[in-house]
């Protein structure tokens, strides 16, 4: 008949636009738990160097009390929330495993650094909190109060990294 039809993932453009906003919600709360962890991180904590790890003190508070790896968390949901924007659905699970292989061994390295620097105060508080899913009932309040300065400064590429993906795949 000559009519040309694409399969769309959406019924409408309500369904599509909540789809939208769902996907942004995952990425902003991705976000959200970065400013978190970030702005509550005590000086010589949370360090960005995966070549010369550093940290003053182990965190076993705050987020660290229901998540070993709350950053790699953060990423990942937000690289999901940007992946499931489109509506693709390959498109999450690809992003999931590539940011799962990736983190793995980054967070390997990095647990056995803790491991060789706090030795059993590290193998204690690892033996309690799970590396990437949070148990929330093993929440401590963090001891440093958050710091929106910290925040704004360090984190404020995310945001800008949501909103240009945003509109790109728009």
């Amino acid at each position: 008949t000559g009519i040309v039809t694409t399969d769309v993932p959406f019924e409408s453009k309500g369904s599509e636009r909540g789809w939208e906003v769902l996907a942004v919600a995952v990425a902003v709360a991705g976000l959200v738990l970065r400013a978190w962890a970030v702005g509550t991180a005590p000086p010589g904590t949370s360090e960005r160097s995966t070549t010369h790890p550093r940290a003053s003190q182990l965190r076993t508070d705050g987020l660290y009390s229901t998540v070993r790896h709350p950053l790699y968390l953060a990423n990942g949901l937000m690289g999901l929330g940007i992946a499931l924007f489109p509506g693709v659905w390959f498109l999450p699970f690809i992003v999931a495993l590539a940011a799962l292989l990736h983190y793995e061994r980054i967070a390997a390295r990095e647990e056995q650094f803790l491991e060789g620097q706090f030795g059993e105060s590290f193998r204690e508080w690892a033996s309690r909190v799970p590396a990437i899913l949070p148990r929330l009932d093993t929440y401590v309040a963090s001891a440093t109060s958050m710091s929106w300065r910290k925040v704004l400064r360090d984190e404020f590429h995310g945001l800008l990294v949501i909103a240009a993906s945003v509109c790109v795949l728009d």
